[in-house]
């Protein structure tokens, strides 16, 4: 029988599905790495060292080196001041993660 998590008396209970925060948790992650390897191969084409952009943050070289090289839960204001010290902007917005895996899967 398959776990139920209740939001709300009276609610219908929701069915916990196995593996889902795992999967998230992974689609995140390989997000988040994406964006951070973007943001260091522009900090390099600017001509950019990590200690410039990490005066221009506020913050150390070895923060920045940090953020380029491990897999780090990085806030989104941390990586909007990154971006604004290698003159960039980062966006934020919301798509299906069914259709994007569809047209993943049609490229292939």
């Amino acid at each position: 029988m398959s776990e139920k998590v209740t939001e709300s008396p009276g609610e219908e209970p929701l069915p916990v599905l196995p593996g889902f925060r795992e999967m998230a948790l992974r689609r995140m992650s390989e997000d988040r790495a994406r964006l951070i390897a973007e943001l260091a191969e522009r900090r390099r084409a600017a001509g950019l060292s990590q200690t410039e952009v990490a005066a221009r943050m506020g913050t150390s070289q070895s923060a920045v080196a940090r953020l380029e090289t491990e897999n780090v839960d990085v806030r989104t204001s941390t990586l909007q001041r990154y971006a604004a010290a290698v003159d960039s902007r980062i966006t934020l917005h919301v798509t299906s993660a069914t259709a994007e895996s569809n047209r993943i899967g049609e490229q292939s």
